[in-house]
């Protein structure tokens, strides 16, 4: 199983895992400012960790891997937050009977 990356830029934005366990994870979300200021905290994203089997889709083989949800799936599997203990209490709302430990990664 290919894990999540601790380190994910994309659309803009680059994302730093704070915290994870087995199928949860909690992501800083920073935006790279065109004013010169640098790099700057935004939000938290909230998620369950999307599992994806291994497969061919266009031509390209795929290993097990897992994933962030999809777009469309944002508000069931995945939640965005101002702050790290606001992103905390989303997993205990609606991930309660699946989160267990809140120790933080060291970046």
């Amino acid at each position: 199983m290919q894990l999540l990356e601790q380190e994910v830029k994309t659309r803009g934005f680059t994302y730093k895992q704070v915290w994870r366990n087995k199928n949860f994870a909690i992501y800083e979300q920073w935006c790279d400012y065109e004013d010169g200021k640098g790099l700057q905290l935004i939000a938290f994203e909230t998620f369950k960790i999307q599992k994806i089997k291994a497969g061919e889709r266009f031509g390209t083989f795929y290993p097990d891997r897992e994933n962030f949800p999809r777009n469309e799936d944002w508000g069931t599997y995945g939640f965005t937050a101002r702050t790290l203990l606001e992103a905390k209490q989303i997993l205990l709302l609606h991930f309660t009977d699946h989160v267990f430990n809140f120790a933080i990664v060291e970046s």
